[in-house]
């Protein structure tokens, strides 16, 4: 992804510093407390029912400054990256000195638009240079085929619900744990597509 995104949006390089695991303390983290949080309380007083009920915990959860914004995504959002990653490339597990590449060991790594066959990496934060691992292609692809390939959607059409999933939401429905007043037109609309 990273490498389309340097020849796509004409980056001269992309590089991702991997955060120390137990050392990750940062704005996301206490984002997530914060929607925990709200969603906890809400949950102590009645039932979450419908997903639409998330969205609201989700921008009603920040008690001070600019509320939080929710994006949401249609199945046609969500793009096939193990097909971009296969017409990149494939074998990246041993470096340009053929010594095996440990994914659990890269501290930080990196694309760079002028090496359309590599990516780089580091082992540790204090390296002063980049290890290079050279990507086996089938066919080398060039600059102006990166800049017109487009991203192909994972989902054509919404994901269907199992057969066992729908006979379970409809007992709920039936036994009135979901309240068949507010929610069984939702329900009945979900489990007849």
């Amino acid at each position: 992804m990273y490498y389309y995104a340097v020849q796509k949006y004409n980056l001269r390089s992309i590089t991702h510093k991997y955060l120390i695991q137990g050392h990750s303390q940062n704005e996301g983290d206490n984002v997530h407390s914060v929607i925990e949080r709200q969603i906890k309380r809400h949950l102590g007083s009645k039932p979450i029912y419908i997903p639409d009920q998330y969205i609201t915990l989700i921008a009603t959860a920040k008690k001070t400054g600019p509320p939080y914004t929710v994006h949401e995504l249609s199945h046609n959002e969500f793009y096939d990256l193990k097909l971009l990653q296969e017409e990149w490339g494939q074998h990246f597990f041993l470096n340009e000195a053929n010594h095996k590449v440990n994914w659990r060991n890269i501290k930080v790594l990196r694309v760079d638009k002028d090496n359309i066959d590599s990516f780089f990496y580091k082992t540790s934060y204090k390296d002063t240079e980049f290890i290079k691992v050279n990507v086996q292609k089938n066919n080398l692809k060039s600059t102006e085929y990166w800049n017109s390939y487009n991203l192909r959607p994972l989902y054509l059409e919404n994901l269907p619900l199992s057969e066992v999933k729908k006979r379970d939401i409809g007992d709920l429905v039936k036994k009135n744990i979901i309240p068949k007043s507010f929610y069984e037109t939702y329900y009945k609309n979900l489990i007849d597509t």
